[in-house]
């Protein structure tokens, strides 16, 4: 979503600034004043996968702690960009690249903590794309330019040797229309999640596995950024939102069986394959929340900065972290 490059870019968005007093993780008191009413939060995921199901199972199961009303959404991450650069959704879980674009844009937004420094993605090819140098003059099928998913699938094929111009993207809007043109032949090789991975790899002839992203390229897989302004004013609802969110991972973690039915529902998932990504979520994540390094953020950047982006330079990438005392609150509390 190119909307946001109009305007200029803020790679010097101040740091985010929070008082941690209060975190709210108690009932308010009886006759309490009007501003001790639980703070209405807007949460949303941009894709309904396992890595983003910690806002759905920490509402389901009761995490998020009473000084906080959170109403849980998903959709699609170009509609969560508009969404959170206007502060109309105040707490953003997703993957780099979108929240990266949003701040580019001029939005005041920054990443509060990552459960998952890497991208659990697949690069599939088919027919006589044996390796990723085979994907010369053939046809990438792609979500749309500048998507994670897009933004990853180039830096494989760069790091195999091609260039932009060797292949053609191919966009479709969606991800189950990039899956069905990789079923159907229309395309040659796509970037897709291991759920969907795995099922193409049993029913399409010919298909093979080329790349796995997770562990071979430093990237922020699964986290949550926060609306700046909203978050300097709420410190408290900050805090809690997280604390809830944490509590949701460490769940996953220690009872996956408890969350199976919520993440089956978030998914579409049932089954083996059901069991086999919250499998891998659980081998791929940490354990609480942490905040992000600021390595990978520039090892993010600078995979930006080679996909076109011009904004994404160094002091970007240091601009991205917020501070991570509110984090730390939130982690006091688990």
């Amino acid at each position: 979503m190119k909307m946001f490059k109009l305007l200029p870019a803020m790679a010097g968005v101040g740091a985010l600034v929070i008082t941690l007093s209060g975190c709210g993780g108690t009932q308010p008191a009886p006759g309490a004043a009007e501003s001790s009413k639980p703070t209405d939060v807007s949460l949303y995921y941009s894709a309904p996968i396992t890595q983003q199901s910690l806002g759905t199972i920490a509402k389901e199961h009761n995490l998020f702690p009473s000084s906080v009303n959170v109403d849980v959404k998903g959709g699609d991450s170009t509609v969560g960009m508009t969404l959170v650069s206007s502060g109309r959704v105040q707490v953003y879980i997703n993957a780099s690249p979108t929240p990266e674009q949003v701040v580019s844009g001029g939005a005041q937004v920054k990443w509060a903590g990552t459960w998952q420094e890497g991208i659990d993605t697949v690069f599939l090819g088919r027919g006589d794309v044996e390796t990723l140098q085979d994907m010369k003059g053939k046809r990438f099928g792609i979500i749309q330019k500048g998507l994670t998913l897009s933004v990853m699938g180039n830096e494989a094929l760069r790091r195999a040797g091609l260039t932009a111009a060797d292949y053609t993207s191919v966009p479709l809007g969606t991800l189950p229309a990039v899956n069905a043109a990789f079923a159907a032949g229309t395309v040659d090789g796509i970037v897709t999640d291991p759920a969907s991975a795995a099922e193409l790899l049993k029913k399409v002839d010919g298909s093979k596995s080329l790349f796995d992203f997770y562990g071979n390229i430093p990237w922020n897989g699964a986290g949550v950024a926060v609306n700046t302004e909203w978050a300097a004013k709420n410190p408290a609802a900050a805090s809690a939102v997280l604390e809830g969110l944490n509590a949701a991972l460490k769940l996953i973690h220690e009872d996956p069986a408890k969350v199976t039915p919520t993440i089956g529902k978030l998914t579409g998932l049932s089954g083996p394959a059901l069991d086999a990504s919250i499998a891998r979520f659980t081998e791929h994540s940490a354990k609480e929340i942490k905040p992000l390094t600021l390595e990978t953020e520039q090892e993010i950047i600078k995979i930006l900065k080679d996909d076109g982006e011009a904004w994404a330079t160094p002091t970007f990438a240091e601009g991205m972290i917020g501070d991570p005392k509110y984090l730390a609150d939130a982690l006091q509390k688990k």
